[in-house]
């Protein structure tokens, strides 16, 4: 005996040693837990006799000593600890467990709560809570079987899977009569479910659907490199992998939870953490990331604070310029006219003077024989000395 109970099963009860006590208004205790009474429930009905003193030997079915032919009762139940029908006595007379006004009901418990009623015997109370008398005697009756909406979905004589076959060992999905699921294996002995990924999550008031992960309630800069970070994995999420790298280079896996310290990796500084999410049979989600940029210095502050028209963000891809290359700059700007225009007017007047020294079309020497018919032949006569233009007399004079 375990518990009060004789060793049956939830589908196949009986009454334990230490609840077993009804009470009668006309005919006192009546004792459901005998061990001559054999009491028996199963999910169709009620078996063997209930004693009382002044009641004698009550039958709770027909089936106890084979007389169902000549009078066919029976105390039924249907399955899910609605009593109904009618038990039998010699001294008590016919007892209905459904009577207007009453009616007895096995809970999840396995208690039996109501009332039945006979001519002979009155109401019979079942649970001292009935009548709130429990502080002057506490009674009650109670089994070890349980209605089928209490059992695990291997023992509810209900085809949860709808396979058209209930419960162990019928169902191939169920290993024991307290398997919870009739869910049949796969191949390979996993459940179909074992090979579904996660499920994102649903919209809600606070984040759109799908997994996520956010660092510092999404702020844009962070000055330390310890971090949190929210997660959503949803509700099949049971391990979830974290990783400062997107190839997830030596992550593991770790329990599931919504909130992280996290710290961040050293080197460039914008900061990415990316996170994968698991079920229990280690299927995983879509991967999912979210950046913050790290700077040690004050402009973090600087950052927030200014206002977005007047920010001196230098441009990707640029570097910040010294207060003096920025004058430098300046100056440069200012004298650019100035030296320019007098190398405009120096290009020009070398392009002269290059001009000069090209050869033109027309300056192009002429030929020798050209050059020979300018010269002639014989010398002019101011050359061969023929000519006396003053006397010679007078010259010599002098």
């Amino acid at each position: 005996m375990v518990g009060g109970f004789v060793s049956t099963s939830i589908t196949d009860g009986t009454i334990g040693s230490a609840n077993k006590y009804a009470w009668s208004e006309n005919m006192g205790w009546l004792n459901f837990g005998t061990s001559e009474g054999n009491v028996h429930i199963s999910d169709s009905a009620l078996t063997g006799y209930a004693y009382g003193e002044n009641a004698g030997w009550i039958s709770l079915n027909c089936s106890n000593d084979n007389s169902c032919a000549v009078s066919n009762y029976k105390v039924a139940n249907d399955g899910y600890g609605v009593l109904s029908g009618y038990a039998y006595g010699e001294n008590a007379g016919w007892i209905d467990f459904k009577p207007t006004g009453g009616g007895v009901i096995i809970n999840s418990s396995g208690e039996f709560s109501g009332q039945a009623y006979g001519e002979n015997t009155g109401w019979i109370i079942f649970d001292c809570s009935t009548t709130n008398s429990c502080t002057t005697v506490s009674y009650k009756v109670q089994t070890d079987w349980r209605p089928r909406t209490a059992r695990s979905q291997c023992n509810n004589a209900i085809d949860d899977d709808n396979d058209g076959k209930i419960d162990y060992p019928d169902d191939p999905g169920c290993s024991s009569l307290e398997d919870t699921s009739e869910t049949d294996p796969a191949a390979g002995g996993l459940p179909v479910v074992a090979y579904n990924p996660p499920t994102p999550p649903a919209t809600t008031s606070e984040a759109p659907a799908g997994f996520s992960i956010v660092i510092n309630n999404g702020v844009e800069y962070t000055n330390s490199r310890t971090v949190t970070l929210k997660l959503d994995g949803g509700t099949d999420a049971v391990n979830m992998a974290i990783s400062n790298f997107s190839d997830f280079r030596n992550a593991s896996q770790e329990p599931y939870q919504t909130t992280k310290e996290w710290t961040l990796s050293e080197g460039e500084e914008i900061k990415t953490v990316y996170v994968k999410f698991f079920t229990e049979w280690g299927q995983f989600s879509e991967i999912v990331s979210d950046s913050i940029i790290f700077n040690v210095s004050n402009k973090v502050e600087e950052n927030i604070s200014k206002p977005a028209e007047v920010s001196q963000e230098v441009p990707a891809g640029q570097t910040e310029m010294r207060e003096e290359e920025r004058s430098e700059s300046k100056v440069s700007e200012l004298l650019k006219p100035i030296v320019e225009a007098p190398v405009r007017e120096i290009k020009k007047t070398f392009d002269k003077v290059v001009g000069l020294f090209k050869s033109k079309p027309e300056e192009v020497a002429k030929p020798e024989e050209e050059i020979k018919k300018l010269v002639p032949e014989e010398a002019p006569l101011a050359m061969k000395g023929e000519w006396s233009l003053l006397p010679e007399e007078s010259i010599n004079l002098l």
